[in-house]
């Protein structure tokens, strides 16, 4: 997931709100616990990345 997916998400979770489908709060978890999960991944590339490099040295 990018960043465009996750603001795919956000619209789709602030509809639902509108739709009294979600709470904010719902939504709110729901999209923090996704842009947290997505900077962990990139953190996790960036070191898998860092660890490649060293290998070729």
């Amino acid at each position: 997931m990018g960043i465009q997916a996750l603001h795919a998400l956000r619209i789709g979770l602030c509809q639902k709100v509108d739709n009294d489908v979600l709470t904010i709060r719902e939504a709110t978890r729901i999209f923090e616990d996704m842009r947290e999960a997505l900077v962990n991944r990139w953190e996790m590339e960036e070191r898998a990345e860092q660890r490649m490099k060293e290998k070729e040295l």
